[in-house]
């Protein structure tokens, strides 16, 4: 699953998840909050979400143990 936040405060998802697509940012989300959005995770998808701020942003991989952790491990 890929999530790409860019300053139109909209992001991209895609990947494994029940709806890929744009998805406006009208306040802070998490990335929690937005893989819900998206439908959640599908079977067989990876145990990880790669995050990408700006286009030209440094990914950054976020494993699912850390989102159910919450907190910092859950950024926005």
């Amino acid at each position: 699953v890929e999530i790409s936040a860019f300053g139109s405060r909209v992001a991209t998802v895609l990947g494994e998840v029940g709806q890929s697509g744009l998805y406006p940012l009208e306040r802070p989300m998490t990335v929690s909050m937005l893989l819900a959005r998206a439908g959640g995770l599908r079977q067989g998808g990876a145990d990880y979400v790669t995050l990408r701020r700006g286009p030209a942003g440094e990914p950054q991989r976020i494993y699912m143990s850390q989102l159910a952790r919450g907190g910092a491990g859950d950024p926005e």
